[in-house]
């Protein structure tokens, strides 16, 4: 036979019963211990059948008590009354359990709260009154006044309905916070879980741009070389053998940047000064490799080449946009196209420039799609923004600005 945990609930109904049923025990063998008339006295005589009906009703009622608190208290009290008026010999086992009730009403009544504290306050003002007004069922010949001792009870009976209220009240804020700081706890684990999906996701998107910039850039020119190799061919051998060199050294060059880029995403911790990232001051170069391509470029660099050093991811960027701005024009130029590339570092912010005179046929969108999608997230990335469109005078404009907000 197996044992099944039972849950928190059941657990907790199945307590109350038991100390129900304990306290009901314990209240019967006090009644029993009650009549006595050596013990009790004049208290030995009183109406049975209300005496143990009360009893029986004020025990057994706490069974409901996490349930129906309201419910169980005002049970509890309205039983209880006939016990004092009675003047039932048992008090001290019921006495704990309408403590038990007002504790329970206090920590567990969601609901009626405001009736609740009424309830208390008006159990005290019932308990002054009886106590002050209530007259001895004996003659009583004490040297201590009758008023001192009904002021004694009546104070001794208001702390005792108090504190079990305000015990109550206690134990139920408690319960009130950790379940707020549990609810809180929870609600940072989702953001940290959204936050890390986030990322995630950020670095992806980011990779796919490093891997477009670079693969788009070096596959289009090798694309236009090896189309004018095609052409040059039959006519021109020795132009054609110049185009495949260049091609050879186009497609080392994808392959050495593709590895220097695959080694800084396996990089962990901070730069350790072998960062393959691509400069401004590199641009003479990358537009060399235009050339060899088909497209005249010409490079204005202003207060680049200072000592002082640019952010490392805006350079990285302003690199990338110059690169797919270029790779367009090459690849949407036509023949003979020229381009001009203007970096100028300000104060405060950096502007880049790409022109193209566009001489070939007009690509249907150019500027759209991921290249184009691209340049701008790099910009926003850092706060900068790009803007890109058709020239009146015939080509393509491409100029981006990024902010900088820190000294370099």
């Amino acid at each position: 036979m197996t044992w099944r945990r039972l849950p928190t609930t059941s657990r907790a109904q199945v307590f109350d019963i038991g100390l129900a049923l304990l306290m009901t025990a314990a209240a019967g063998l006090s009644l029993y211990v009650g009549t006595d008339p050596a013990l009790a006295g004049p208290f030995a005589e009183y109406h049975r059948g209300l005496g143990i009906g009360s009893v029986l009703v004020v025990n057994l009622a706490i069974a409901g008590r996490r349930r129906f608190p309201v419910a169980t208290l005002l049970v509890v009290a309205v039983a209880y009354v006939p016990m004092l008026v009675g003047e039932v010999p048992e008090a001290q086992v019921s006495s704990v359990s309408l403590f038990i009730a007002i504790y329970s009403a206090g920590a567990y009544g969601e609901r009626h709260r405001d009736l609740i504290r009424g309830a208390v306050v008006a159990s005290v003002a019932a308990g002054v009154v009886y106590a002050v007004f209530r007259v001895p069922p004996v003659p009583y010949e004490g040297n201590v006044p009758i008023e001192v001792l009904n002021v004694l009870l009546t104070v001794s009976n208001a702390a005792y309905v108090v504190g079990a209220w305000m015990l109550g009240d206690l134990v139920r804020n408690r319960r009130v916070r950790e379940a707020r700081l549990e609810a809180q706890s929870a609600a940072l684990e989702g953001a940290q879980v959204d936050l890390a999906r986030r990322a995630v996701l950020a670095e992806r998107v980011r990779i796919a741009r490093e891997l477009h910039d670079v693969v788009a850039h070096h596959v289009s020119v090798i694309g236009v070389q090896a189309g004018a190799a095609r052409r040059v061919l039959s006519t021109r051998p020795e132009s054609a053998a110049e185009l495949l060199g260049s091609i050879k050294a186009s497609s080392r060059d994808t392959v050495a940047e593709l590895q220097g880029l695959l080694g800084l995403l396996r990089q962990e911790g901070d730069d350790d000064g072998t960062d393959p990232r691509p400069r401004l001051d590199r641009l003479p170069a990358l537009a060399e490799q235009m050339h060899e391509a088909g497209l005249e470029v010409q490079v204005e660099l202003d207060g680049v080449t200072d000592d002082a050093a640019l952010p490392a991811g805006v350079e990285l960027s302003a690199y990338r946009i110059v690169q797919e701005a270029l790779t367009n024009a090459l690849k949407h130029g036509g023949a003979g196209a020229k381009a001009e590339v203007a970096v100028r570092r300000r104060p405060s912010s950096l502007e880049l420039v790409v022109v193209d005179d566009g001489r070939g046929p007009p690509a249907p969108n150019p500027g759209t799609g991921h290249g184009l999608l691209g340049m701008k997230e790099r910009a926003a990335l850092h706060g900068g923004e790009v803007r890109a469109g058709r020239r009146d005078g015939g080509g393509f404009e491409v100029r981006a600005w990024f902010p900088l907000t820190t000294s370099p």
